[in-house]
């Protein structure tokens, strides 16, 4: 997405107090013309510029960039590094002045990338007991073990195809502590790794399956063994423990073999909250961790309520521009005096966040622990001065470059229609009258001799028979006895009107079963 042009600007002019421009003696920005007033704010056009170059910068420059997403034959973007993604929810984000709506919301977790380590000699194991509680299922409510250490005897990286993997799971599986035994180098299970494999299960799904596998007994060879490479990835160099001569060394009868380097899982990073603007959707942004915490007010007392989210965050930022380097690792900034002179705090207002953005969010963050700390750190920071604009500007150059840029371009369509050819006018058609004689525009274009149209005459329409008395002959007058007669000669006798009658013809289905009577009817008195 191309990004707008605003940055071959100029800088605005800034103030130590609101309407410092108008005042006498004033920091100027340029030499002020003989006779020219101010500006108004509207046509200073300082706000609209202001308010243009913050929301950019909001969306192209302030968050790091996680991928990029670029068409077919535009070259390759920005490839994020190996992980998993899952969208929380969809919600308005509100920063200030400005409200970025519908922003998605995404949780993505990273897969560990596999280092190649240093040949290991193996040796036969020896069972140690231990009391490792597995960790419950993730749902966000990981709950630690703390016990004490315990000491476990170093192994090696085996070949899982080789009969002695095979004997070693076996007795493995047999044992009370399945988690324990799938540490295939020397380690001590101390509460400082307890308490960072309980972290990084809280934000790994993948390891909280295995941890649940273990405790189980259902765990696979392949599985135990991945647990442990995880495990002894997070170990740090404060929790490995050195053995003791008598455990360093193999007993005699035991058989040493080397086997070929194994690829080990690096240190899982931890999750990263990414969000997607709408105005710019090949593109998602990397939330950095630092100096933030989170709270929430509900919209409403039901359970599935939306709530109204606000993270609060230390800016500007301490990250780089995008995540290219899959070493980079989480901002944190702990330091507060070092912040007084160039930080300040932030409010990002989350509009009518689903729980999932919420449970997201409080988990980013760390907890509750973890936000009253930085609550109070936040608190603590020293606010700069605020800088106040010059909103009412002279006649210069800066104020006709903030008018050229305020101007409204005209935007062509992204997809124009096809370019045709030019429409044909229409020939206009008259009709001509009777005797008219109409020229042919073609004729008289072309320089022809001129042409007659002949037109045959319209028909003429019968004459219509008058109504007439057929004794008088006197028209314009009612008639009677099926319009023949006028009513004057009906009276005067003039008229002797005949009678047709319709003569009487029984049906034979009329006629009576006996046949007709040959009698007369008797007469009637």
């Amino acid at each position: 997405m191309n990004k707008p042009a605003t940055n071959n600007l100029p800088e605005l002019p800034v103030g130590p107090k609101p309407g410092w421009e108008l005042e006498n003696g004033g920091n100027q920005v340029e030499k002020p013309v003989v006779g020219e007033e101010k500006q108004s704010v509207s046509d200073s056009c300082v706000i609209l510029q202001s308010l243009r170059r913050s929301r950019e910068r909001w969306l192209y420059s302030t968050f790091p960039r996680f991928s990029t997403k670029t068409r077919a034959g535009k070259g390759a973007g920005l490839a994020p590094p190996p992980h998993t993604i899952q969208a929380r929810g969809k919600c308005d984000l509100e920063i200030g002045p400005h409200i970025f709506p519908e922003t998605v919301f995404y949780e993505v977790h990273y897969l560990p990338s596999s280092t190649s380590t240093h040949t290991y000699r193996s040796q036969p194991p020896n069972a140690v007991g231990s009391s490792w509680q597995p960790a419950t299922p993730f749902n966000g409510s990981y709950k630690p073990y703390v016990g004490n250490p315990v000491q476990i005897p170093q192994g090696q990286m085996r070949d899982a195809s080789s009969a002695d993997v095979s004997q070693s799971t076996s007795s493995l599986q047999s044992s009370s502590a399945p988690l324990i035994s799938s540490l295939d180098t020397v380690t001590a299970i101390t509460p400082a790794l307890i308490n960072q494999v309980n972290a990084a299960a809280s934000s790994n799904p993948t390891l909280a399956n295995l941890l649940q596998l273990a405790a189980a007994g259902k765990a696979s060879p392949d599985q135990l063994k991945t647990l442990g490479l995880l495990i002894q990835s997070l170990a740090t160099p404060e929790n490995t423990h050195v053995l003791s001569p008598a455990l360093s060394n193999p007993p005699p009868q035991a058989v040493t073999s080397t086997s070929a380097s194994t690829n080990l899982p690096s240190a899982v990073r931890e999750f990263d909250l990414v969000i997607e603007f709408t105005e710019s959707p090949s593109e998602r942004w990397v939330f950095p961790r630092g100096l933030v915490s989170c709270e929430r007010i509900l919209d409403a007392p039901s359970v599935d309520a939306t709530c109204h989210t606000i993270i609060k965050a230390c800016f500007p930022f301490d990250s780089p521009s995008d995540l290219a380097d899959t070493s980079r690792e989480a901002a944190s900034i702990t330091n507060v005096q070092a912040l007084e002179t160039s930080s300040h705090v932030v409010n990002f207002h989350i509009r009518k966040a689903p729980l999932a953005v919420w449970d997201t969010i409080s988990r980013w963050v760390g907890g509750e622990w973890k936000t009253q700390a930085n609550q109070d750190l936040l608190e603590a920071i020293n606010i700069p001065d605020r800088k106040y604009l010059a909103h009412n500007l002279e006649s210069g150059l800066l104020l006709s470059q903030l008018q050229a840029a305020s101007l409204n371009a005209h935007l062509k369509t992204l997809k124009p229609g096809p370019a045709g050819l030019p429409r044909l006018k229409r020939k206009t058609i008259t009709t001509p009258r009777n005797g008219e004689v109409v020229e042919d525009a073609t004729v008289l274009q072309n320089g022809g001799p001129k042409r007659r149209r002949t037109f045959k005459a319209p028909k003429k329409s019968a004459t219509a028979t008058p109504i007439l008395c057929f004794s008088c002959g006197q028209a314009d007058v009612p008639l009677i006895f099926g319009g023949r007669f006028c009513r004057p000669c009906v009276d005067s006798g003039k008229v002797t009107p005949s009678y047709s009658y319709a003569t009487y013809m029984p049906s034979i289905a009329n006629m009576p079963a006996h046949g007709f009577s040959s009698k007369p009817l008797p007469a009637q008195e």
